[in-house]
């Protein structure tokens, strides 16, 4: 499980942010905590949203559309159906949601902006600003935080990269080229989620060849194709997102 609560001084909202990617709910969370002082709880999954919210029902649930396993709609569906959650506005992190939510916050977004777009969706009266001081310091947490995230997601890209060597490739388990699959599909929505959109277009470019070798491994063709991709794409998270 990996659900966790922090809350910041003077504020008991409470907002749960639901996404299957560690780096989004990371830098989402800080941002919601930082800069609002609210109580957050995270989960990586619709089943673990589904418990936690019934268990503690938050204000508000900030609910990514695609994650394996339960999708964002189906978990939007059951908290409908819950009495106790019924009426819980739910804020869809997505560009293409077709169905009632409270609101929709499109990829890529800026974390600083969600506490207001939050606020105005539970049509909560003006709160204090944080004074300038506040706001720099907050900044400066966040942006190191997200340096430590992306500088971790290159890595992580990197160490794809040298299993994609042919030496290493070919000696693969079906599981372990599936595992590619994964990271590669995590890779897409941090980059997407924070602007990186060059990243997030060489990744799902990489991801179409990474799914097409589930069952049978790559030829060199591909495989020389993949790794280009893979060093394209730690190439494009050192550019700044505009």
């Amino acid at each position: 499980m990996t659900s966790h609560a922090t809350a910041g001084p003077g504020d008991d909202r409470h907002v749960l942010v639901v996404d299957d990617e560690d780096d989004v709910r990371e830098v989402v969370s800080t941002t919601l905590r930082l800069l609002a002082g609210w109580r957050v709880t995270e989960a990586s999954s619709g089943e673990e949203a589904l418990m936690l919210a019934a268990a503690d029902v938050p204000d508000a649930v900030l609910l990514d559309v695609m994650m394996p396993g339960m999708s964002g709609s189906e978990v939007f569906d059951r908290l409908r159906e819950q009495e106790a959650t019924r009426d819980v506005p739910v804020i869809m992190m997505t560009a293409r949601a077709g169905f009632d939510a409270a609101n929709i916050i499109s990829k890529p977004f800026d974390p600083l902006m969600l506490p207001d777009r939050i606020r105005k969706i539970l049509e909560v009266a003006a709160l204090a600003n944080p004074n300038a001081e506040q706001l720099h310091n907050t900044e400066a947490s966040l942006g190191t935080a997200w340096s430590r995230r992306r500088n971790e997601v290159i890595e992580r890209v990197r160490a794809l990269g040298e299993q994609l060597e042919p030496a290493t490739y070919y000696h693969l388990s079906e599981h372990a080229r599936r595992q590619i699959v994964e990271d590669l599909h995590g890779m897409i929505g941090v980059a997407g989620a924070f602007g990186f959109d060059e990243a997030a277009r060489i990744g799902r470019l990489a991801h179409d060849i990474a799914t097409s070798q589930l069952h049978q491994p790559l030829d060199e063709i591909e495989l020389a194709h993949l790794c280009k991709l893979a060093s394209e794409m730690v190439a494009a998270f050192f550019a700044r997102p505009e």
